[in-house]
């Protein structure tokens, strides 16, 4: 990626060279070099090598913004050329546009360029090694690896460069019970290290423990009653509900606008347990510290603290608006100011002992389909799904049926959290659509009672 580091500097050199005294640019560099391999039946049907490089501009001019995207060919003069007379086409659009009092803020000028480990992967050995694991399942899956970049230049002097590589494999495994009903294992796997061995032989060890519980989704199903039950959270499960949680929760724009899910923990009316802690650390590594306008973000943000309220996440734009600080959140995207690089601090609950401690209640490995049902109590509603099963003094007894659960976060994570687990599981972004996400998630599985069953 060196290569792509000295292409964006120079292209933005050139553009700079262009803008007049009174003029700004800002350019956001985002692309990918991905190997995607689609599975079907335990075997690779569909192999495809995705490169791309797109640069995002901001161009201001006394007072005023404009904003377009450009694809990078990587040929230097083409790119400059065209990016010139891009330039030229938004100062004269510029001249009549009205004066925004919201313009983007620059950066003060900084350089920084971080390049990780980037190794070369060979497609037809991670398919064998998928293969030899898996030879015997009805498997589908989706893998997805290789370097991502990410860029920030601005016309008063910063430069901001990371590219690291990373890599999933998300799944799920197929059977059909005694019944005749169909039923499903779902799987993530990911590791912080790429190890060309290492990881089929986890990953191995991962599938065996999922034909476990496949043999356990073979009995009949459990019909439910609704209700109010003990429940272990896997951190699979968790994970989604925390997709859902972290969308607007802890944006200090959406509390402003009202469209928080935490306003009330916010403004100091409600509080969590104070076994639960959540923080953005960027010291895990899953997403660059700066935002798409080059703001630098604090290595740690501490946002829940004990129970307590700390922080909300912050753009430059909003802290403009309303004359707050900015701690770098990022303001693009349908999640705005939502946390890119976060962790629920661990508990004390070792993971071999999760159903010990269950005792009697519902084991759930995974949601479907989380949403807000009542932003004024924080309430959200999903469907249990993927071998979520009957547990009875420690041991699993059948799978149960899909049931449609409606919890408050105030209760599921306040007074009605039992325990966090002491092991943790990261979890990348999986959006692919138009670029890679560079996001992730470091979480614990949660022991938690009175959860609310409603069909």
């Amino acid at each position: 990626m060196r290569e792509i580091q000295k292409h964006f500097r120079d292209y933005a050199d050139r553009l700079f060279a262009g803008l007049g005294v009174d003029e700004n640019l800002i350019l956001q560099l985002k692309g990918e070099d991905s190997l995607f391999l689609r599975w079907n039946r335990a075997k690779v049907r569909q192999s495809t090598q995705v490169r791309q490089f797109e640069v995002n501009w901001t161009y201001q001019w006394d007072g005023r913004q404009l904003e377009l995207s450009e694809q990078l060919t990587l040929d230097l003069e083409q790119d400059a050329k065209r990016g010139l007379a891009q330039l030229a086409r938004l100062k004269m659009q510029a001249a009549g546009l009205e004066k925004s009092h919201q313009l983007a803020p620059l950066s003060p000028a900084e350089t920084s360029v971080r390049v990780g480990e980037l190794p070369a992967r060979d497609p037809a050995k991670i398919a064998r090694q998928i293969e030899q694991a898996s030879q015997d399942l009805d498997l589908i899956g989706f893998w997805c690896s290789g370097p991502m970049v990410r860029g920030v230049a601005h016309s008063k002097g910063l430069f901001l460069f990371e590219a690291r590589d990373a890599f999933f494999f998300d799944y799920s495994i197929f059977t059909v019970s005694d019944a005749g009903e169909n039923k499903a294992v779902k799987g993530f796997f990911s590791e912080a290290q790429w190890d060309e061995d290492g990881w089929a032989t986890r990953w191995g060890q991962q599938i065996l423990r999922q034909k476990e519980d496949l043999a356990l989704l073979r009995r009949p199903s459990r019909k439910l009653a609704s209700g109010k039950y003990r429940v272990y959270l896997a951190p699979s499960a968790m994970s989604s509900m925390m997709e859902t949680m972290k969308s607007e929760s802890f944006s200090f724009l959406a509390y402003k606008h009202g469209r928080s899910l935490l306003k009330d923990f916010v403004d100091g009316m409600r509080r969590f347990s104070p076994r639960f802690s959540v923080t953005e650390d960027f010291e895990l590594g899953f997403a660059p510290r700066f935002n798409r306008l080059g703001e630098i973000a604090p290595a740690q943000i501490p946002l829940i603290s004990e129970g307590h309220y700390r922080n909300s996440l912050v753009s430059g734009k909003t802290a403009r608006e309303y004359g707050v600080a900015s701690n770098g959140g990022e303001d693009s995207g349908w999640e705005t100011e939502a946390p890119r690089s976060y962790q629920i601090a661990a508990g004390e609950l070792p993971s071999d002992q999760a159903l010990a401690e269950l005792g009697t209640g519902v084991w759930i490995n995974e949601t479907h389909y989380t949403n807000f049902s009542d932003l004024k109590t924080a309430r959200i509603t999903g469907m249990t799904r993927y071998a979520c099963f009957w547990v009875e003094n420690g041991r699993i007894v059948e799978p149960i049926q899909d049931m449609r659960f409606d919890v408050s976060l105030f209760d599921l994570f306040g007074e009605d959290l039992v325990a966090l687990t002491k092991e943790r599981k990261d979890f990348l972004d999986v959006g692919t659509y138009h670029l890679r996400v560079w996001a992730g998630s470091r979480l614990p599985g949660v022991l938690a009672q009175n959860f609310n069953f409603t069909l």
